[in-house]
């Protein structure tokens, strides 16, 4: 009598296991970088919106913002909007009133230029995307 040899043994489900934790691995250390990058696409953006709240509360007001808490009303649908923040820490983004403008600033994970230069009026510790205003 021979015995028929039905399903698979041990060993050859521990390779295929193997196998598969191998490639999900390998799947989600490369969209790490991606990921990175799609937080810092949000963060971008997010400045650029401040930046142009901070430029029509002048046009409203006469002056710029003294706090990043005053421009809440320009973002959201409801009369209570709030400003954007940090998709990973969730704090506030950087803005700080100068005599003749503001600056807007963030903390990017990938090296991506700043769109105002290194020498400009805006504080270092605002991070590593700085952008200056008013746009003139």
């Amino acid at each position: 009598m021979r015995k028929s040899k039905r399903g698979f043994t041990l060993i050859e489900l521990m390779v295929a296991v193997s196998i598969i934790g191998l490639f999900a691995a390998v799947v989600f250390v490369s969209l790490g970088g991606s990921r990175a990058k799609a937080r810092d696409a949000v963060r971008s953006t997010d400045l650029k919106n401040l930046s142009l709240a901070a430029e029509q509360y002048f046009a409203e007001h006469g002056s710029f913002a003294t706090s990043i808490s005053n421009l809440d009303q320009y973002f959201g649908n409801t009369t209570a909007g709030s400003a954007p923040t940090d998709p990973s820490t969730h704090n506030l983004y950087s803005y700080v009133k100068l005599e003749h403008g503001y600056c807007v600033g963030g903390i990017m994970e990938t090296n991506v230029a700043s769109p105002s230069p290194a020498d400009s009026d805006c504080p270092s510790e605002m991070g590593n995307y700085i952008i200056k205003g008013p746009k003139v």
